[in-house]
């Protein structure tokens, strides 16, 4: 949890950066990272029984 954090803030910055110049490539990024970011579970934390 606490590394996909971290990513989503980076890719947040790095959007922001591309939005100055590509706003539609900047919002995509932040959509894209919000998907990821809003999953209830991380890739690969759920439990076998």
């Amino acid at each position: 949890m606490r590394v996909r954090s971290v990513a989503t803030l980076f890719v947040f910055g790095a959007a922001a950066r591309v939005a100055l110049k590509y706003p539609l490539v900047g919002l995509g990024m932040c959509i894209c990272c919000l998907i990821v970011h809003l999953k209830p579970e991380a890739p690969g934390s759920q439990k076998q029984a």
